[in-house]
């Protein structure tokens, strides 16, 4: 089943398409033919455009949204691995300060900022 957020994204694609395809079509063939960017002149270029036109707005559409997609996806992927970080490090603190008890906290913890200073690409394993 569709979802309001999906049928307002295809409305909207159902309302820009018309208006991408024409000027598609437009550059093309102003491109192709002579530089004619006055098309009323003349519509015969527009005219043997208007397949290929309609095609590279959809292939352009197709890229461009799933460029987006892929954009967002590796910035939630990217949170996501920071936040993980941040907890594997206070866990790691927090680990390290209850097997110290005898030191201070603050020892402890300068001793881990040197360490990853030492060693930032370290990869942990978890047991």
């Amino acid at each position: 089943m569709m979802q309001s957020d999906d049928i307002r994204w295809l409305r909207r694609h159902a309302m820009i398409t018309p208006f991408g395809a024409a000027f598609t079509t437009w550059l093309l063939s102003a491109l192709t033919s002579e530089g004619h960017w006055l098309f009323w002149h003349d519509l015969a270029p527009v005219k043997a455009m208007a397949g290929i036109g309609a095609i590279t707005y959809g292939m352009a559409a197709v890229l461009i949204e799933g460029g987006i997609k892929a954009m967002f996806w590796a910035i939630d992927e990217r949170r996501r691995k920071l936040t993980q970080r941040e907890i594997d490090t206070l866990t790691d603190v927090r680990d390290r300060l209850k097997k110290e008890q005898n030191t201070s906290g603050v020892t402890v913890v300068e001793e881990m900022i040197e360490d990853r200073r030492r060693n930032p690409l370290r990869l942990r394993i978890r047991r």
